[in-house]
């Protein structure tokens, strides 16, 4: 294994981010004491070479992150992957019969990368654009996308790792619209809900995702296309098992998908057809209306919210939406003025309301 290029530094942060602490320092090494939740003796501590122009500071290097591997059960390859450069590795493990030998078949696997490079592509577009409703990729999404990296396949079963941007700054922050930059880092914790949300409640079909008042709350989360994409990975892995991990140099997180049976498939399938059910296409709303509700914790901030009963299709219909700064301080002075507001952008149709999804400008009349 190649460990050219791992500095003493990287390795000592790596693990004081793991809660190690440092016991002695030399010219030549430092030695760190573990946690006490490894439970490891009390005498027992790591010694980490730190003169890297020595002849043997390779090798040595080299040994430590064996002995770091076995510790945390992360093959060596993610390892040094992690110390190298700045990012997540997202892995994915199949278990069941067809991949005890450690393989996959090209197709099943050319499909399911193909699938997730979807997936990656929606969620972070999602995530750039604040709305679960994706028309076209972002050039956030491309630069996102264009930052990750294949990883070497591990043995055992069958394990493919990726490497996620982390630290990446997809975009800069909007003067008054943004309170800091988007990060990769949020997309990767989006791609992490998402994975869950679907392992844990629509695979195990919790009654609680198909409430009205669930729907409501989550409406900016409850994207069709992300979960079609999702159902598509699952469909390409063609594993009865699969296991997810996130790995970050001060964090690990996993994603169990156990036991896939055809009926754990059709409850993904029935989540699919309930959200279609609920949440129409994208419709043009060009309106006019008075606003019957304002709420904002901090109207300074980008998270406002707003609503607006109006005439559309000739039936009277409330019209809710999110709004930025600057948008809000014209509603609440539209508001006190008691006069009505012009909206125009494109809207989905809720259960009990239309939502902007896309707003191309509000102005008192």
């Amino acid at each position: 294994m190649n460990n050219r290029g791992i500095k003493s530094e990287e390795i000592i942060n790596y693990l004081l981010g793991k809660n190690w602490h440092l016991f002695k320092q030399h010219d030549k090494f430092v030695r760190l004491k573990p946690p006490l939740s490894l439970e490891f003796p009390k005498t027992y501590s790591l010694v980490i070479p730190t003169e890297e122009d020595a002849p043997d500071y390779k090798e040595n290097t080299q040994h430590t992150i064996k002995i770091i591997s076995e510790i945390y059960a992360i093959s060596e390859t993610k390892l040094t992957n992690l110390l190298l450069q700045d990012g997540t590795i997202l892995s994915f493990r199949f278990a069941d019969d067809k991949t005890v030998n450690g393989d996959l078949s090209f197709r099943h696997f050319e499909g399911f990368l193909e699938k997730l490079k979807k997936t990656f592509l929606d969620i972070a577009s999602s995530t750039a654009l604040k709305t679960p409703f994706i028309e076209e990729y972002t050039l956030e999404a491309e630069t996102y996308l264009n930052n990750c990296r294949y990883l070497q396949t591990e043995h055992g079963s069958f394990v493919t790792n990726i490497q996620l941007p982390s630290e990446l700054i997809l975009r800069n922050q909007l003067a008054f619209f943004e309170a800091s930059p988007l990060i990769a880092e949020k997309v990767n914790e989006r791609i992490y809900e998402y994975l869950k949300f679907t392992a844990e409640s629509v695979l195990e079909n919790d009654k609680q995702i198909y409430e009205d008042h669930f729907v409501e709350q989550q409406q900016d989360f409850l994207s069709v296309q992300i979960f079609e994409d999702i159902d598509g990975v699952i469909k390409k892995a063609n594993s009865r098992n699969i296991y997810v991990t996130f790995t970050g140099k001060t964090y690990s997180k996993e994603v169990k998908v156990e036991n896939l049976t055809p009926e754990k498939h059709a409850h993904l399938s029935n989540f699919i057809r309930f959200l279609k059910q609920e949440v129409e296409e994208n419709i043009a709303m060009n309106v006019v209306g008075k606003i019957v509700e304002l709420r904002s914790r901090n109207p300074n901030n980008d998270n406002n919210y707003i609503v607006v009963r109006t005439e559309f299709q000739h039936q009277s219909i409330l019209l809710a939406m999110h709004l930025d700064n600057i948008n809000y301080q014209r509603a609440i002075q539209a508001h006190r003025n008691n006069r009505e507001v012009n909206i125009r952008g494109s809207a989905k149709r809720m259960k009990t309301q239309y939502k902007i999804t896309s707003l191309d400008y509000l102005r008192e009349i």
